[in-house]
């Protein structure tokens, strides 16, 4: 008799936990639950934000995106300082960076590159680093600095 009557309990406490849980399921406002990841895609420079380097010497500067896509994007730039230009590099589709090669210059100087803005083939907005610079959580810009040892 007792087997029997820890069976009966077993069974009682299963049919009130699957009650419960059949309960609960209702409690829900909204079935549209969000499980995606809510950062906004972005791009910044993978480089510390200032580089020394000696006069004459081209700078390779990485930029990278936090998600690859299946378009080109392309990521407009400005150089100022003692080089002045502005253009834009691409990272090709299904990539995760690419280059900017900023031109050595022949003299001591400094010049600063700073991420512009980020668009898609497909016309995606993509931000300019993870949030507010301030907060130092993206390399948005970079100090070049020219200089002999």
């Amino acid at each position: 008799m007792p087997n029997n009557m820890n069976f009966k309990n077993k069974f009682f406490l299963l049919i009130i936990s699957v009650s419960f849980m059949v309960a609960s399921c209702n409690d829900f406002d909204d079935d549209n639950l969000d499980f995606s990841n809510s950062l906004n895609p972005y791009v910044e420079f993978n480089s510390p934000p200032a580089v020394v380097v000696e006069p004459g010497v081209d700078v390779n500067l990485q930029v990278t995106m936090r998600v690859a896509i299946q378009n080109n994007l392309s990521v407009a730039y400005t150089v100022t300082g003692d080089v002045d230009d502005q253009s834009q590099v691409v990272i090709p589709a299904a990539s995760l960076s690419s280059f900017i090669t900023i031109p050595g210059i022949s003299g001591e100087g400094q010049a600063i590159v700073t991420l512009v803005n980020a668009q898609s083939e497909g016309s995606e907005e993509f931000t300019v680093g993870r949030g507010d610079s301030s907060l130092g959580l993206s390399t948005t810009s970079v100090e070049i600095n020219w200089a002999n040892p």
